[in-house]
């Protein structure tokens, strides 16, 4: 299983694995999925403080969608 650091400052430029934490400098964070063929960058941003199970259940959907459009 992959071992991931601190949540990281992201802009969209830095390599991040699928499921790193990242934040803007404005705070607001979220979970890194992917990056498509295209260029999209897919986020799932976290609505509260609290990782909830629905959270969870919306991951997988995230990261079936970059995966589907070209992401590693």
């Amino acid at each position: 299983m992959a071992k991931f650091g601190k949540t990281v400052l992201f802009s969209g430029t830095e390599k991040v694995q699928a499921g790193q934490w990242v934040r803007t400098e404005l705070g607001a964070r979220g979970q890194y999925l992917g990056k498509t063929d295209s260029g999209a960058i897919v986020v799932r941003w976290q609505a509260s403080g609290v990782f909830a199970k629905r959270d969870a259940m919306n991951n997988h959907n995230l990261r079936e969608f970059a995966k589907v459009y070209g992401s590693k």
